[in-house]
C-alpha cells in the first residue's frame, strides 16, 4: 500500500461517519509467513507454545484473538492474522482489542456477526474477515463480496454492545492468494451497487501461503 493510499485508508477508518466506501490492497512480504499459518494450525501444542515458536511475534490483540474461542471452525487463524496485519500495516500497532466474536452482542440476534472489535486511537473499528480462493471467477467473487457486505450492514444496525454499531468504522478484510484474485475481487467490488458497498472499507491482503486457504478449515 502506497503512503497516499495508507493516508486515505486511515482517514476513512478514522471517521465513524464514513459515507464513501474504499478499496485498498495490501501485499505482504514473503518473510515468516510459512511459520505463521503452519504453526497456528498445528494441533500438537498449545497456542502459547505456538506463539513462542513463531519467528514473528504476534501483538497482544492478535494473541487474544488466537486464544479466545470463536463461533466455530478454524477461522480463528485468519482472524488472528487479520488483527496482526491491520495492526502493523494500517494502524501502526496503535490498537487495543475491544471484543472478540463471542463477546459482541446484537439486537435482534441471530444474524450476521462481526469477527472482532478494536480501538484505534479514539476510533472503534469493527472487522469482518473472509477469504477468496484461487480459481474463483467474477460471479463467485461477487457473491462472496455481496454476502459479506450485506452481513456487515446487518451487524452495523444490530450491534449494541460493547459499543453501538453506529459508533464504529467498518472494515471487510479479505485474504487472497495472489494478485490475480485480488484484481478479480476489486473488479467484483466495482460492479456492486453503491447501496451494498457504502460505509465499508474493504482491505484485501495478498497472502500466498496455501495453508491459509485450506477448504477443510
Amino acid at each position: 500500500m502506497s503512503h497516499s493510499a495508507l493516508y486515505v485508508a486511515r482517514s476513512l477508518v478514522g471517521s465513524r461517519f464514513l459515507k464513501h466506501p474504499g478499496f485498498f490492497c495490501v501485499m505482504t512480504t514473503t518473510r515468516n509467513k510459512s511459520s505463521a499459518v503452519s504453526l497456528l494450525k498445528k494441533g500438537k501444542c498449545s497456542a502459547v507454545d505456538r506463539l513462542e515458536n513463531m519467528s514473528i511475534k504476534l501483538g497482544e490483540a492478535a494473541h487474544q484473538v488466537l486464544v479466545t474461542p470463536n463461533a466455530g471452525g478454524d477461522s480463528v487463524v485468519s482472524e488472528c492474522l487479520s488483527v496482526e496485519v491491520l495492526s502493523r500495516l494500517l494502524f501502526s500497532n496503535d490498537t487495543t482489542l475491544i471484543a472478540t466474536e463471542m463477546d459482541i452482542r446484537y439486537f435482534p440476534s441471530g444474524g450476521s456477526m462481526t469477527d472482532y472489535l478494536i480501538k484505534w486511537g479514539t476510533a472503534n473499528v469493527s472487522v469482518s474477515v473472509t477469504r477468496v480462493f484461487d480459481g474463483a471467477d467474477l460471479d463467485g467473487a461477487s457473491r462472496i463480496l455481496e454476502k459479506k457486505l450485506r452481513g456487515v450492514a446487518f451487524a452495523r444496525k444490530s450491534l449494541f454492545a460493547p459499543v453501538q454499531g453506529s459508533e464504529c468504522s467498518w472494515i471487510l478484510h479479505i485474504f487472497v492468494p495472489n494478485g490475480k484474485v485480488a484484481k478479480l475481487v476489486k473488479k467484483a467490488w466495482g460492479k456492486l451497487d453503491e447501496s451494498v458497498r457504502g460505509g465499508v472499507v474493504v482491505v484485501v491482503t495478498i497472502w500466498k501461503e496455501t495453508a491459509l486457504y485450506d477448504r477443510t478449515r
